[in-house]
């Protein structure tokens, strides 16, 4: 029987066309694109609303348009494509510029660009942001329409309502200087999404100043509210001032630290500054660049004091050096290297410097930057031709090795040699290596500019020669991490699951943190497709850890198991007053010479003297056997015993107690009841 396999051949064809015709091809709607992938699997026409360089020379697009799908239906919709793309530029679409105000490009961007697809739904034309400091929009589209679409946008805009605010002037009196001040509230605002609520409540827009003029220490920190009425922009206006001008100088402080040791400040899985503002209401605000060491400190506590907020935020400060205190020491080196040869150190992208700073030590090439919001630092004479090494001396030393290596072996090449090597590795690995979708190749591409290739078992690496050495040490440290790895299944009963985890997770989070490890347990659902029983817990991490939190949690359940046996003894209600009378030295004997738990019911004086009441028992299983046993003979006890009421006139009383006691009492055969 001859069996005829028909192989789909699945391509990906790319075409290059002008960014401003990227809106006509995808459609009012994107359309056309629905229209295509009912021929293809998909259709990548990316959105262009923004262009970094002002008419005519739009910026190129985010990327070309793609076309994926079996080969000849590919070929069919790119040539479909193409047409499109020649018919636009053939009609020449002329560009068109409106003057508009310094806020209303937020206008055009919220809500994911409504008014620019309004635009081009109602009068096909495009409508395209140009960088911040032009303040323009321009409009791309057929010549009978561009005034249709000129006075569309205009329109829109004007219906709107805006209110612009200077947070500077509330804070003139700020120590750092009224601008510093709104640069660190606005921030702690967006950071806190106390400016989202605002938008959400009163149905507005807020905008902020672009990145360069919020920066600018000579600018003012206009925000500007957007809304469609004044009663929204003027709700908004007042909810603004309240909770931005609630931030007066003396609830916000600043801390300088060395950057290296934020990571350290900032502890595991960033916990630390929760610690911190747990223990004095003051949140922390890390710089957005890098190597500025400033800290802002921000009081969110309920007082008003201004002595109790400014030892708060003193409180914050110390716990801050008392964590840098014990870090390493943090020094600096500086090498002696013409600045023609920076770039060669740096390599494109970075990838060079990447390959020789495997402990990301802080590298600057020649005078030092400015930074956000603070003047650059005064450079010494001759600092062109340096490059400064900052960090741990035992790291700062191996970088400046390897910089003062990597120049003496690319000496006389302009641009250092390619090479390529083979690479071996364990063919079940092969999957790991490449990571979800290539994530783990594509980082290493993208950090040391490396082209890598992995065949089952087989692998090749091609790029520069430092960027080589540097992905193979990265692959072979994961390659170890992965043979060192151990997955453990645990069965244990469900019921010992809850005291493994412990109160709101604490022992589970305990042990994953002594022994760096993942625990997993079973998930709730039924049918959840997890092939992990119920009865089973599973252990992620290396050997050694992996193991060492399998035997604590084994010991764990094994310990709750043979300390949680139970037991129960049904008894008259009646009776439980009974033994606590007649056998209280037994029961307290029981509780305090054996690990049972004894809970009694309590005694109800309404119920039923005839009904059953439930003793419970909780121990080990010999404990548990020998308080239940004890206690059945005391219950027993308790039920066999009686009680008469006899009325005597009170004058025979002390007749019958007699001297001392000595006629009513245990020794003559009477007991008290």
């Amino acid at each position: 029987m001859l069996i005829f396999i028909n192989q789909v051949i699945k391509i990906t064809r790319s075409i290059a066309a002008p960014g401003k015709f990227y809106p006509f091809i995808q459609g009012v709607g994107k359309t056309d694109i629905q229209k295509w992938e009912e021929l293809v699997d998909r259709v990548i026409v990316p959105d262009f609303f923004h262009t970094s360089s002002p008419a005519p020379n739009f910026s190129e697009p985010s990327g070309p348009i793609q076309v994926i799908g079996e080969k000849s239906a590919v070929e069919q919709v790119v040539a479909q494509i193409k047409q499109t793309i020649s018919s636009l530029e053939a009609e020449e679409y002329p560009i068109r510029g409106t003057d508009i105000g310094v806020s209303q490009p937020q206008l055009l961007i919220r809500n994911n660009y409504q008014i620019i697809r309004e635009v081009f739904a109602e009068t096909g034309c495009a409508v395209v942001i140009p960088p911040p400091h032009v303040a323009k929009a321009y409009i791309v589209g057929p010549s009978s329409n561009v005034a249709d679409g000129l006075s569309a946008v205009l329109r829109k805009l004007e219906a709107y309502v805006t209110v612009t605010l200077d947070l500077c002037n509330p804070f003139k009196k700020a120590p750092n200087g009224a601008k510093i001040h709104a640069i660190d509230v606005v921030r702690h605002v967006q950071k806190t999404s106390q400016d989202k609520k605002i938008e959400s409540d009163c149905d507005v827009h807020i905008a902020y100043p672009a990145h360069e003029t919020f920066y600018d220490l000579t600018k003012p920190c206009h925000i500007t509210i957007i809304g469609k009425n004044k009663d929204q922009t003027a709700a908004a206006t007042q909810a603004v001032k309240m909770v931005f001008g609630a931030y007066t100088p003396n609830r916000i402080s600043e801390i300088e630290v060395e950057p290296l040791y934020f990571k350290h400040i900032l502890g595991k899985d960033g916990k630390g500054p929760k610690k911190i503002a747990s223990a004095t209401s003051v949140e922390l605000l890390f710089p957005q660049d890098l190597e500025d060491d400033r800290i802002a400190l921000v009081y969110e506590g309920p007082s008003t004091d201004e002595v109790e907020i400014s030892e708060a935020l003193e409180k914050a400060k110390e716990e801050i050096r008392e964590i840098v205190k014990g870090q390493v020491e943090i020094v600096k080196k500086v090498l002696d290297i013409p600045q023609e040869l920076h770039e060669k150190v740096r390599g494109e992208r970075g990838t060079v410097i990447n390959a020789l700073n495997p402990s990301s030590v802080s590298v600057q090439f020649g005078a030092p930057k400015a930074r956000f919001g603070r003047a650059a630092p005064e450079a010494d004479s001759g600092v062109e031709n340096t490059i400064t090494l900052r960090g741990p001396p035992a790291n700062v030393i191996t970088v400046a090795s390897n910089i003062e290596a990597f120049l003496e072996a690319t000496k006389g090449q302009d641009i250092p040699i390619v090479v390529a090597e083979n690479f071996e590795y364990p063919r079940q690995y092969s999957g790991n290596l490449i990571g979800s979708k290539g994530s783990n190749i594509n980082k290493l591409r993208d950090d040391l500019g490396v082209d890598i290739r992995l065949d089952d078992g087989n692998g090749k690496i091609t790029g520069v020669q430092v960027c080589v050495d540097a992905a193979r040490k990265k692959l072979n440290a994961h390659l170890r991490e992965l043979e060192d790895k151990a997955v453990i299944t645990i069965k244990v009963p469900q019921q010992y699951h809850g005291a493994i985890v412990g109160s709101e997770g604490s022992t589970v989070r305990r042990l994953e943190e002594r022994y760096n490890v993942r625990i997993n347990f079973p998930k709730k659902t039924e049918d959840d497709g997890s092939r992990q029983g119920p009865d089973e817990i599973v252990v992620r991490g290396s050997k050694k850890g992996a193991q060492g939190a399998s035997q604590e949690i084994t010991e764990l359940w094994k310990y709750e198991a043979d300390n949680n046996h139970t037991a129960t003894i049904t008894v008259l209600g009646k009776s439980v007053g009974y033994m606590f009378k007649n056998a209280s030295k037994d029961i307290k004997r029981l509780r305090d010479e054996t690990s049972a738990r004894i809970a009694f019911p309590q005694e109800d004086g309404n119920a039923d003297p005839e009904s059953t009441v439930e003793i419970r028992i909780r121990g080990t299983k010999k404990d548990v056997d020998h308080a239940k046993t004890v206690l059945s003979e005391i219950a027993q006890n308790a039920e066999n015993t009686t009680a008469r009421t006899i009325s005597i006139e009170k004058k025979y009383h002390k007749f019958l107690i007699g001297p001392g006691g000595m006629t009513f009492s245990p020794f003559s055969g009477i007991w008290r009841t």
